[in-house]
């Protein structure tokens, strides 16, 4: 994974940077991914750390929906297809996701915890970490991301 993501950000249109979702995921890809990037003369500029309660995180991913044609994401709450059921892009069915049930949320915050909340210290004994408040409404913590990367 890490040898697919050096050579995406060697790309000359990512030589200013970029932002990285879900990767790394444990401590140990974020210090082969300092050292690579290192070898690089670039280093993490900073990490964001979305904090929310387990019940919101829960609810909201139990809410998640997706076009079983095209893909396109949905949520209950959030985002909702403009006719109940009906994809937005290709007028495909919106179902809810194979893999959204309660069992697999929790075997998944497990392994969070166990392997990717680490990341949280690593790159805080750094000076790199940015906590960022997940439990308010998508816009607002969307608005604190881009104030955080400086893009807002």
């Amino acid at each position: 994974v890490l040898g697919i993501v050096m050579a995406r950000i060697d790309l000359p249109e990512y030589r200013h940077g970029f932002v990285m979702d879900g990767f790394p995921r444990t401590v140990r890809q974020a210090e082969m991914l300092d050292a690579l990037l290192a070898d690089r003369h670039r280093r993490v500029s900073f990490a964001l750390f979305i904090e929310a309660p387990e019940d919101v995180i829960l609810e909201r991913l139990t809410g998640r929906r997706i076009c079983s044609q095209c893909g396109e994401t949905y949520h209950k709450e959030f985002k909702r297809p403009k006719i109940h059921g009906v994809c937005d892009k290709c007028w495909g069915t919106v179902v809810h996701r194979h893999d959204d049930d309660p069992a697999t949320h929790r075997e998944r915050l497990r392994t969070y915890h166990e392997k990717t909340l680490p990341l949280g210290e690593h790159y805080g004994r750094k000076g790199l970490l940015v906590r960022i408040n997940g439990n308010q409404p998508v816009d607002a913590v969307a608005a604190e991301i881009a104030r955080a990367i400086g893009a807002g």
